[in-house]
């Protein structure tokens, strides 16, 4: 079987271009500014430092169990119609405007809590979304190579999107993020 080097790095690059949202939306940045808006939020309710910051964690850990519950409950099914159907780019396509279009929409969350709840849902629309994106991603594999090439393809991809959420991250601390000095 004869691949040709492009459509693996095309292969590869999906993940490089969605890691992003994993590395800096759910870890390093937007996950923990959440939860700092959500504990003012709470504290402005009257709920002490520990209690305000404890269901700040809660509420972000709720949506992360509910979203990763639907994604558990959907991903055999969603896998199972990948891999029968021909056509796997229009349901790539289509889950990525839709988890696009949910982080587009976290700018939403001010530091006053306005967009709290509606955010934190569009966060895990996003999160499912790009998880059921990789449902069809993933089917594409292995036609990408041998039984014996698709594990070498798969590892390499999956180092050249973290590769791709190093980066974003880094121009993310440079760039944007808020630092003592400003």
């Amino acid at each position: 079987m004869t691949v040709s080097k492009k459509r693996i790095w095309g292969w590869m690059s999906f993940d490089w271009a969605s890691q992003p949202f994993y590395t800096l939306g759910l870890t390093f940045v937007f996950g923990p500014y959440f939860a700092v808006v959500a504990a003012e939020h709470y504290l402005g309710a009257g709920l002490d430092e520990g209690a305000a910051k404890a269901q700040a964690q809660s509420l972000w850990s709720g949506g992360q169990t509910i979203a990763g519950l639907l994604i558990a409950f959907t991903a055999p099914f969603l896998g199972a119609f990948a891999d029968n159907s021909g056509r796997k780019i229009p349901w790539i396509a289509l889950f990525s405007v839709i988890y696009l279009i949910a982080t587009t929409a976290l700018w939403m969350l001010q530091p006053d809590a306005t967009g709290l709840f509606l955010v934190l849902i569009l966060f895990y629309v996003g999160f499912i979304a790009a998880e059921s994106s990789l449902n069809f991603v993933n089917a594409i594999l292995p036609s990408l190579g041998t039984k014996e090439e698709v594990g070498r393809i798969s590892g390499s991809g999956a180092a050249f999107g973290y590769w791709g959420g190093v980066v974003a991250l880094a121009i993310m601390l440079l760039l944007l993020v808020e630092q003592d000095n400003g």
